[in-house]
């Protein structure tokens, strides 16, 4: 690994860690444990399934889309698109 690459990934890391503390520094975790361990799990399949099958549509859109100018494997198309989604 290169000097660049290496401070390249330091930086990120150091990114990630600081907005992780940016966007969490006020949750109660208590709270979000007793909200979880209350739902409902049949529920919350439901929901975990219905996104995967959402990004799974939408991925397979965007090859479509861009059949024409190339061929990408669903792999990358659906990695791609998670990765945007969370950004």
């Amino acid at each position: 690994m290169s000097g660049r690459s290496r401070l390249r990934l330091g930086l990120g890391v150091v990114l990630a860690l600081g907005l992780l503390y940016f966007f969490f520094r006020s949750m109660d975790f208590g709270e979000v444990w007793r909200a979880l361990r209350s739902a409902d799990p049949l529920l919350l399949a439901g929901v975990v399934a219905a996104s995967v099958v959402t990004y799974v549509l939408r991925s397979w859109r965007w090859g479509e889309l861009m059949a024409p100018l190339a061929r990408v494997p669903f792999k990358d198309l659906f990695s791609a698109t998670v990765v945007g989604f969370m950004a």
